[in-house]
């Protein structure tokens, strides 16, 4: 009896005749069923599908049970019904990412070698090509950083692109943290103060100056959009900028009004769309089905416009107060140094 219970402990596709897949709700037979430690049961299809969505995200230690509150690992019995070279592909991917969170180890820079290193500050050993390596500065490293838009995680130390508008990332290794300031994303980090700060952790000039008089630089938006994001973010961004900083400027500040209105009557076609994309989840099959997206489509494209201006009014009407805020500490700073 115990012997039985143990064996349905792991993965089965023999036992189960009339149960139903957890995820599509589709009756399990005999050919597809598994059947997890944790007493949820899934068909082959959707497990599959699960995991190599797990594996495109890289999210796959720890690799849980697809259920909501359910921790019950799914990596010892995958190995039951996935193809030998798709475990051996998740093998690695595991290997790959525990290296990558434990901050005492890096992949090996051998050409062609597929082990890590681990060791003192000054030196360090692989553990398969058995190659020790001196610890230097890695000047393509500081190049990247200074020249691209990357930045590097603090608990891992891989570099990460930055994306544009974001506050925070997730490295691959699991840590959360502020592209801005490289803080680890915690209730007590200030993203509004942060995001409003240089990369010298000033509030700037340009952000201080928009904030107090948006409601008169309205149409030049985008010119400060910009300016901001680079003084105060990513100097590379529009990096083509650099060679002709002036001339780049005053065409951006002669445009941004058309650019605004743009991106006024832009944005409501394309936030609708998205909107009727999600009410549908992919189910246009059909005349019907396609006539009642066309029909909605556009009132949720008028709806969008309409909350796209209220929010800018509102916004609108916070900035100076921001301004104000973010002057008294610029001040307040200045006067103590």
């Amino acid at each position: 009896m115990e012997e039985d219970q143990e064996s349905k402990s792991f993965s089965s596709r023999y036992d189960i005749t009339e149960e139903q897949c957890v995820v599509c709700y589709t009756m399990l037979t005999p050919k597809n069923a598994i059947y997890c430690k944790c007493g949820h049961n899934f068909c082959l299809e959707c497990m599959r599908e699960y995991i190599l969505t797990k594996m495109d995200e890289f999210d796959i230690y720890p690799l849980e049970c697809p259920v909501p509150n359910c921790h019950k690992s799914l990596y010892k019995m995958s190995k039951d019904f996935l193809e030998k070279d798709m475990y051996n592909k998740l093998k690695t991917y595991r290997k790959n990412k525990k290296c990558m969170m434990d901050p005492t180890k890096q992949f090996c820079p051998q050409v062609n070698c597929e082990g890590y290193v681990e060791g003192s500050e000054k030196s360090s050993k692989c553990k398969k090509c058995n190659i020790r390596f001196k610890h230097s500065r890695d000047l393509e490293r500081e190049e990247i950083l200074r020249n691209c838009s990357a930045t590097q995680c603090p608990t891992c130390n891989n570099l990460v692109i930055k994306p544009f508008g974001c506050m925070t990332v997730r490295c691959l290794c699991g840590t959360e943290f502020c592209l801005k300031c490289g803080e680890s994303s915690t209730d007590a980090h200030k993203y509004l103060n942060c995001a409003a700060s240089n990369l010298e952790g000033k509030f700037s000039w340009w952000t201080i100056l928009f904030c107090l008089y948006s409601i008169i630089l309205v149409p030049f938006t985008p010119f400060f959009i910009v300016n901001i994001y680079r003084v105060n973010w990513d100097r590379n961004y529009f990096f083509f900028m650099d060679e002709h900083y002036i001339f780049y400027n005053i065409l951006l500040f002669i445009f941004s009004p058309m650019i605004l209105v743009f991106g006024f009557f832009y944005l409501p076609f394309i936030v609708g769309w998205m909107c009727v994309e999600a009410i549908f989840d992919g189910k246009t099959k059909g005349f019907f089905w396609f006539l009642f997206k066309v029909i909605i489509y556009f009132p949720s494209v008028f709806l969008c416009f309409v909350g796209i201006l209220l929010g800018f009014g509102l916004l609108l009407i916070a900035l100076p107060l921001m301004g104000l805020a973010y002057l008294f500490v610029r001040i307040n700073i200045q006067t103590k140094y």
